[in-house]
């Protein structure tokens, strides 16, 4: 029974939607608790039931600024952080409710204080509700043990993953090199290398663990879904022939660009008055040329100019190509503003049009870099330009600014990861995660 109950619960889904469904449960709750104390103790029925259609509006935008914080992504959260990430969505929540009740008036629906009441207890309980989850499925006797056999490196950087997020759900008992271990009864899980499959008699005790009911998943894959990223240290060309080789349907390719076509012009009108006051100010702060382009590495290794608002000084690189560091000396004051709050990359809007980029993918790197530095040091490099660039990314969401071949690494870890998973509703998903970046000031 364990085994059937993880099946779906192994990889989180299962536990993102008990987390949606306890925190509706739990705003509900509290809009009762809410009305209870503005009725002082009093139990109305009926004044509850007038309230649950609009709130259950206003929750439904509650909830997605959840999923935009990332409370509901297993992967990346963080419960350390969870007291601050409370405070921040609540507080957005209180002024989306004010506006939502001032632009749709209710009768006999006042908000005022209300609000606060409301947010101030749904956060009280939906933190203990977190503490709560979280430390039942940090319960051992609830996990999965789980052995890991092969590569070295990577088993190092998943075991390190689990031990950051007990909750996932996964006791590591051992982690080998070789198939030389013993797999006795209680293992639940083996993630194993597929280079160690060539083992006739280690494969027949992989069997013979399966009519146990032990778990198999291939180590990378194990990786893949416990780290959102594919490590480059495991990939050979069987990877790639075997999740890139077949080409996106031309459903999928449609409705994305239909999709980043049309997000661009919404996002345009939007941008035109953020221009109309940006210009004068960068005219008078930063001076011309107001942007500036580069070649840059596309769809297909094809290259294309890129555009964006001039962030550094002039001369910027009169000695050559570099990486921009963290502290950079060539960004104009103005230009930390607009990197940090990436208004800088609103004139990408037309590579969108144009159809050189997407809202979606990779971010492009230029030639020589890729040349010189990226394609001789990293394996299967160019293997990232089997999608469209893109003004965000899986990358971007779960990964800083890169500042170096280190940090071009692990950025390529993910744009994998994107190039095999690639979906509509991924896309979505980075999408809402980059509101989180942008408001945050994260990844820089």
């Amino acid at each position: 029974m364990l085994h059937i109950f993880y099946d779906s619960l192994m990889f989180g889904r299962l536990k993102s939607f008990l987390l949606i469904l306890g925190d509706l449960g739990i705003l509900f709750l509290s809009l009762w608790l809410t009305v209870l104390i503005f009725r002082e103790g009093r139990i109305d029925t009926e004044f509850y039931i007038r309230h649950l259609y609009p709130f259950g509006i206003v929750f439904s935008f509650w909830i997605l600024t959840y999923f935009i914080e990332g409370l509901y992504s297993l992967r990346t959260f963080s419960p350390e952080g969870l007291s601050v990430s409370l405070i921040r969505t609540q507080l957005f929540n209180s002024v989306i409710t004010f506006v939502y009740f001032y632009l749709f008036p209710y009768e006999g629906i006042s908000p005022k204080t209300n609000v606060f009441i409301l947010a101030l207890l749904s956060a009280v309980l939906i933190f203990l509700f977190r503490k709560l989850f979280f430390a039942l499925f940090s319960y051992k006797g609830l996990k999965l043990k789980t052995l890991i056999i092969g590569n070295e490196n990577l088993a190092k950087d998943v075991e390190a993953s689990l031990k950051q997020k007990p909750y996932l759900g996964f006791d590591l008992v051992s982690t080998a090199s070789t198939t030389d271990i013993h797999i006795d009864d209680q293992i639940d899980l083996v993630a194993v290398d597929r280079n160690q499959y060539s083992d006739q008699e280690f494969l027949k005790r992989l069997i013979d663990g399966l009519n146990r009911g032990m778990n198999i998943v291939e180590l990378t894959k194990f990786s893949e879904l416990i780290t959102g990223k594919i490590p480059v240290s495991a990939l050979n060309e069987s990877w790639f022939v075997e999740n890139c080789g077949v080409q996106p349907d031309q459903g999928y390719k449609l409705a994305k660009g239909a999709m980043d076509k049309l997000a661009a012009l919404i996002v345009l009108l939007i941008a035109l008055p953020i221009y109309i006051v940006l210009i004068p100010l960068l005219l008078i702060f930063s001076g011309r040329p107001l942007f500036y382009s580069q070649i840059r590495t596309g769809y297909r290794n094809k290259p294309f100019r890129i555009y964006k608002l001039r962030t550094m000084t002039v001369n910027a690189e009169k000695d050559g190509a570099q990486w921009a560091t963290p502290k950079d000396s060539r960004v104009t004051p103005i230009g930390k503003f607009l990197r940090k709050s990436r208004l800088d990359e609103l004139p990408q809007l037309w590579n969108i049009l144009n159809g050189t980029m997407s809202i979606v993918g990779p971010r492009p790197e230029r030639p020589e870099m890729i040349k010189d530095k990226l394609e001789k040091n990293i394996p299967f490099y160019n293997f990232r330009h089997l999608v469209k660039p893109g003004v965000t990314g899986w990358a971007q969401v779960n990964f800083r600014y890169g500042f170096s071949e280190e940090d071009s690494i692990e950025k390529m870890q993910y744009d994998l990861y994107y190039v095999k998973n690639k979906s509509i509703w991924m896309d979505i998903k980075i999408v809402l995660k980059t509101i989180k970046t942008v408001v945050t000031g994260m990844g820089h």
